[in-house]
């Protein structure tokens, strides 16, 4: 989000600092929207920068460095949308763990890592790749998530 605003504000006030009261303006919020819309960006996404844009406004006002401005995200798109469903049908799925296929080495390798994967949840690979011995007990994986930090 902060990049995508920086490319906006560079592009309607070249060489101008950011100041917090002229983004947090209907005006501007308008057109950075639009600027969104501009470069083709989903729905879900430009959502994303909004709120995303609209929780700092929520702590600028808090940490007093910004005043208050009715109705300032009223009018732009925070919602979400549900988008197409990617996940494979249950028939493909099968397909795709089906292990007894033939295929090329490497791809049979890529495949059981997939398997391996999915039949743990999901688990990312950079997780799968920090296990430790001691993280198998009594027939159940217990690890901390790389990303968050959180027990799995």
């Amino acid at each position: 989000m902060l990049r995508a605003f920086q490319r906006y504000w560079e592009s309607e006030h070249p060489k101008n600092e950011i100041r917090m009261r002229k983004v947090f303006d209907i005006a501007t919020i308008h057109k950075f929207e639009r600027h969104l819309l501009e470069r083709m960006l989903k729905l879900n996404t430009m959502s994303t920068y909004l709120r995303m844009l609209r929780a700092v406004y929520n702590r600028a006002l808090l940490a007093g460095l910004t005043g208050y401005v009715p109705g300032l995200f009223k009018h732009v798109y925070t919602g979400t949308r549900a988008d197409v469903k990617r996940a494979l049908p249950p028939a493909e799925m099968g397909q795709a763990l089906d292990i007894s296929t033939s295929l090329h080495r490497e791809l049979k390798e890529a495949q059981i890592w997939f398997a391996l994967l999915f039949l743990l949840r999901g688990m990312p690979f950079a997780d799968l790749a920090r296990l430790r011995k001691c993280d198998f007990k009594d027939g159940v994986i217990t690890y901390r998530r790389q990303k968050t930090g959180r027990q799995i």
